[in-house]
């Protein structure tokens, strides 16, 4: 089975590596991929990390104080949730407490890094080979075996780390207690909003068709990062023949990502198969200039007519220059 283990930041590159060569170790079947390690030199790495995700059957996203924001960490472990079920998923917490993780990956079940968790861990492992050599016994044994000394050597990468960074404070209990608050109000919503419009719609009959069938269909060809950046971007419209995307500025990565001439290449396969004709393609980062301008035309009681008369929308909005 194939493990693919995420990482971002020195610490979790670090212990990344530790845990690469010690589930080799207790469970010698595996094949953990990390790609600082796994990715030959001259080979395309957007596509290298693909193709094994593609492959993957298991996921470890190797969660630190200090990447556990990063757009980076937050985007393979999306890919990832997106490849294979999310119970096959867990962000390793090795200077944290699941108290500490918000947003996205929270919803996964993280696991500690402490003894019991990391044998609950590799049982786990264990049980989705499907190969009855490696039952429980047999791995306590091996973990029993490999464990001390991968500790300690995780535990020396943790304590190096600190001493040449600043510590990063833990999440107030104000701020926790605000998000299990704000996570209640959300399900309750959720549960009491109908999931069909007064007209009988599926509510994700508003998706935009075009950009659900784009997903759709990179989703058939296992191109789930591709996928994760489609859904990164702010805008996404088919304007006559040419298809265009922009990004938020701080999501300059997905934007770069995409630009890629590899994936290029695949997302205008996937326009001629779904709009039978050949499309352009345009990615930008968004104008922070241009969207106050959008709210503005947006609020102006003249433009709301208009657009309630014709039934139109604000397709762009620009600052004319006076002439002296």
């Amino acid at each position: 089975m194939k493990i693919f283990v995420s990482w971002s930041g020195e610490l979790s590159q670090v212990v990344a590596i530790l845990l690469r060569k010690w589930l080799r170790n207790v469970i010698q079947v595996v094949e953990p991929y990390v790609s600082s390690e796994d990715i030959e030199k001259g080979s395309r790495w957007f596509a290298d990390i693909d193709n094994k995700l593609d492959q993957t059957g298991f996921g470890i996203v190797c969660l630190t104080r200090e990447n556990m924001k990063k757009p980076w960490i937050l985007f393979e472990a999306g890919a990832i949730s997106r490849t294979i079920d999310r119970s096959r998923v867990t962000p390793l917490l090795i200077d944290l407490s699941p108290a500490d993780l918000d947003g996205p990956l929270s919803q996964f079940q993280a696991t500690n890094f402490e003894e019991a968790d990391m044998l609950s861990l590799v049982k786990d492992l264990g049980s989705h080979l499907g190969d009855p050599r490696f039952d429980d016994a047999l791995i306590e044994q091996s973990f029993s075996k490999w464990w001390p000394d991968f500790a300690k050597a995780v535990e020396q990468a943790v304590e190096s780390v600190k001493q040449h960074k600043p510590r990063v404070e833990s999440r107030p209990d104000r701020e926790i207690l605000e998000e299990v608050l704000q996570t209640t109000r959300n399900l309750v919503q959720m549960i009491s909003t109908p999931l069909h419009t007064s007209e009988g719609s599926t509510a994700s009959a508003d998706l935009d068709p075009i950009l659900q069938g784009i997903k759709d269909e990179l989703e058939k060809r296992r191109k789930m990062l591709l996928v994760t950046v489609l859904e990164g971007a702010c805008k996404a419209s088919l304007e006559g023949d040419q298809f265009y995307l922009e990004f938020a500025p701080e999501d300059r990565h997905l934007r770069d990502t995409l630009a890629k001439a590899d994936n290029v290449r695949v997302l205008r396969e996937v326009l001629r198969e779904l709009t039978g004709r050949d499309i352009g393609i345009r990615i930008d980062l968004a104008d922070r200039d241009n969207r106050g301008l959008r709210k503005l035309a947006a609020e102006d009681p003249m433009v709301q007519k208009l657009l309630r008369t014709f039934r139109g929308e604000i397709t762009d909005v620009r600052r004319i220059k006076e002439e002296d």
